[in-house]
């Protein structure tokens, strides 16, 4: 006994002829945005990168965190590629990626946070985009790298410094320190605010080692330092 079965082939057409051209237009979509879609290292274009501190603010220079010796010259590395030295110093968290590289995570509610200019534009809530969505029948999921896109900060960063240093040698007094200068230096821990100490080398164009009798050699930056005898006048 044959059973005959009876196809549609007019409607299977048109839906194979459906799926070729969502095909196609899925492939003109890709080939459109590439660069989107590419798995190389995306770059933020035509957006820089700017924060705006109000008038009275001055520089704060913090202390970084504890951490591993491991971990100190990836760092330093990512640190050397964002700025070279800046009166603003903040502790960082660095977080180790999958490919065994850190990305630096500042703790800026100790420094810029409290003096920044914050533009009011507040977040949409939860409830309110899901009422922008309400009657949709089709949605989609894009997986953005947004961690990779780095936007252009080197200009604004030289131009900061530039701006910093010309503010400091109009407004701030020179400090340089010699080789076994005795000086007084601050004590960031409770009790005691200044120590004395001797100073042991020069690390940087502002910073310094300082031996510290029995607590040891203390890194300062030159406005955590006095000389003993413009402390004492």
């Amino acid at each position: 006994m044959v059973l005959g079965i009876r196809l549609n082939w007019k409607e299977i057409k048109r839906v194979f002829a459906s799926l070729m051209i969502e095909q196609d237009s899925l492939r003109q979509v890709l080939k459109r945005h590439s660069t989107v879609f590419s798995n190389g290292l995306g770059t933020l274009k035509g957006i820089k990168a700017r924060v705006t501190l109000r008038s009275d603010s001055k520089p704060k220079f913090c202390l970084p965190h504890n951490m591993s010796r491991a971990l100190r010259p990836k760092v330093k590395a990512e640190l050397k590629c964002l700025t070279e030295h800046s009166e603003w110093a903040t502790p960082v968290v660095p977080v180790v990626k999958k490919d065994a590289t850190v990305r630096l995570c500042g703790d800026f509610r100790v420094t810029i946070n409290p003096v920044l200019c914050v533009d009011k534009y507040p977040i949409p809530r939860i409830e309110d985009l899901f009422a922008c969505l309400a009657g949709r029948q089709r949605y989609s999921k894009l997986c953005c790298r947004l961690d990779l896109l780095k936007p252009s900060v080197a200009g604004a960063v030289h131009r900061s410094q530039d701006s910093q240093q010309l503010r400091r040698q109009q407004h701030s007094k020179a400090r340089h320190f010699q080789i076994w200068e005795p000086v007084l230096v601050h004590d960031h821990r409770k009790g005691e605010k200044w120590r004395q100490g001797v100073v042991m080398a020069q690390t940087g164009p502002v910073s310094y080692k300082v031996n510290v009798s029995e607590q040891g050699v203390w890194k300062r930056h030159e406005d955590q330092m006095l000389a003993r005898a413009e402390q004492t006048r």
